[in-house]
């Protein structure tokens, strides 16, 4: 609509030039916070592996840390023990030594959550949720860095076979919020912190 409206229909090109490959992009992909459309997330396999399956879906445990209105949800229905899903991050991202990434997590019991990077340097951390509802989990990669990370694998219990079929509420999880922290390592040294809000470790005096 040019005629009308020259400012938003007018543009310049310049230095078009023929180059061996694409720059790598540095970071860009996080973070995640699922508030676009629900078809912009890919999760890989069709959404899961192994009988896990993850969507986006409106947020039906609105409180507490996270007011959003939409979440990602993981359902862990019977297969593999090792059931679980993986969110295309839709480009590469590079992160240094001593990285963090935080993720709000929403469960009704104690489950372990793993967080693996997919694509480039290899590297899982295990952090148990307490069950408390949602709770910001941190997930301290220590000493691995590198580029070509594409995808964020995560699953809930494993080791344990799902029954999101008979047993829903034990077995369906809902995460949001996946952010990292470059070159920054979890509060207090820990591989990990449940019920954190707002960048401080909650002590509830619950763990060992």
């Amino acid at each position: 609509d040019a005629d009308n409206n020259p400012d938003d229909w007018t543009f310049f090109v310049d230095d078009i030039e023929q180059v061996a490959s694409c720059a790598t992009p540095t970071v860009t992909v996080l973070p995640i916070d699922f508030e676009a459309d629900p078809m912009t997330y890919v999760f890989r396999d069709g959404g899961g592996f192994g009988g896990g399956t993850s969507d986006v879906i409106a947020n039906p445990q609105s409180g507490g840390i996270n007011n959003c209105a939409q979440d990602g949800r993981m359902q862990k229905f019977a297969g593999e023990v090792f059931g679980g899903s993986t969110l295309d991050l839709g480009g590469d991202f590079g992160f240094l030594a001593n990285t963090s990434f935080t993720m709000k997590v929403y469960a009704s019991r104690s489950v372990p959550v793993l967080f693996k990077l997919e694509g480039g340097p290899v590297g899982e951390v295990s952090v148990t949720h307490t069950g408390s509802g949602w709770e910001e989990l941190c997930f301290d990669f220590g000493a691995v860095s590198g580029n070509g990370t594409d995808g964020i694998t995560l699953i809930f219990d494993l080791g344990v076979n799902g029954a999101a079929a008979t047993a829903p509420d034990d077995w369906t999880f809902l995460f949001d919020d996946i952010a990292i922290n470059q070159g920054t390592a979890c509060p207090m040294g820990g591989g990990g912190s449940g019920g954190m809000s707002g960048g401080l470790p909650i002590l509830d005096f619950e763990s060992s």
